[in-house]
């Protein structure tokens, strides 16, 4: 890949299922879309009302650097495969909003990882819409991601690992680990 330079998508929706190099950084404006399986090696900037959902239909979209979300997170389910991003960088939700829309294959599965990350900016995304009534999120610092877990999973199973029921894991010298919040 030879091209190199600043993206803008101010409007529609681009679609990466190839590469960008290091020195690509994305912008996505207000009321525009970027998505794709792909990678990205540049910083995303998802600027307010603008969306970023990873995935050609059910897919993983890589960031080689931080990503920023002001606007929407938006990620889909279908049975045993989820939509996902991984960020090499920081990736930063507090302005956030998480859209979830489970397709036809449903949630089967025990937890889903919607996102990877070198560190987390943000406590929890903003808002969070179309979370499924029998899981919560949970935002592990410790081992770097984001997931979906269902509550039967999470309440009991977790427990014996000694996690709180507050959602607070917390091991080793007790520092927390990781964050958990539900609608």
């Amino acid at each position: 890949n030879d091209y190199t330079g600043a993206t803008a998508v101010n409007a529609g929706t681009l679609v990466v299922n190839g590469s960008t190099s290091a020195a690509s950084a994305v912008t996505v404006a207000s009321g525009a879309t970027l998505g794709g399986s792909g990678s990205i090696g540049g910083a995303i900037t998802v600027q307010s009302n603008a969306t970023l959902a990873p995935g050609s239909a059910v897919g993983k979209l890589t960031a080689g650097a931080s990503v920023n979300i002001a606007g929407r997170l938006a990620i889909e389910i279908d049975g045993a495969a989820n939509d996902s991003i991984a960020v090499a960088g920081q990736l930063n939700i507090s302005g956030a909003t998480l859209g979830l829309n489970v397709l036809a294959g449903g949630t089967g599965q025990n937890e889903y990882v919607l996102a990877t990350f070198g560190s987390l900016a943000g406590p929890a995304f903003a808002a969070v819409e179309g979370l499924p009534a029998d899981y919560r999120l949970e935002y592990d610092l410790s081992g770097k991601q984001i997931r979906l877990v269902k509550i039967d999973v999470s309440l009991t199973a977790r427990a014996a690992a000694g996690e709180s029921a507050g959602g607070v894991v917390k091991r080793g010298r007790g520092a927390p680990m990781s964050r958990a919040a539900s609608a």
